[in-house]
């Protein structure tokens, strides 16, 4: 789907295609530091999660990452913290 998209940007632009350079721009896309995936997460659970469509969804993922970050600090060597359990609630 993407390299679809590639085609039809480049076809709007009326450049040539080429499979490789497109397959490469989308790779070089998806490549984001641990900052930069931490700033995009934030960013999308802010617009999905609007207080006007989901009152106070976003505060509560915020308060339980808040909550992990804090006790992966706190217990660095602790292999309990070190890991989500899928399975919980809060998550």
């Amino acid at each position: 789907m993407l390299l679809q998209l590639e085609m039809d940007k480049c076809d709007r632009k009326g450049i040539p295609y080429n499979e490789d350079e497109a397959l490469a721009r989308i790779l070089k896309k998806q490549e984001l530091s641990p900052m930069e995936e931490v700033k995009h997460g934030i960013k999308t659970v802010k617009t999905l999660y609007t207080e006007e469509r989901a009152p106070g969804v976003a505060k509560t993922c915020f308060k339980t990452i808040q909550v992990y970050t804090n006790n992966v600090i706190k217990n660095p060597e602790d292999p309990k913290f070190q890991q989500i359990n899928l399975a919980n609630e809060a998550f």
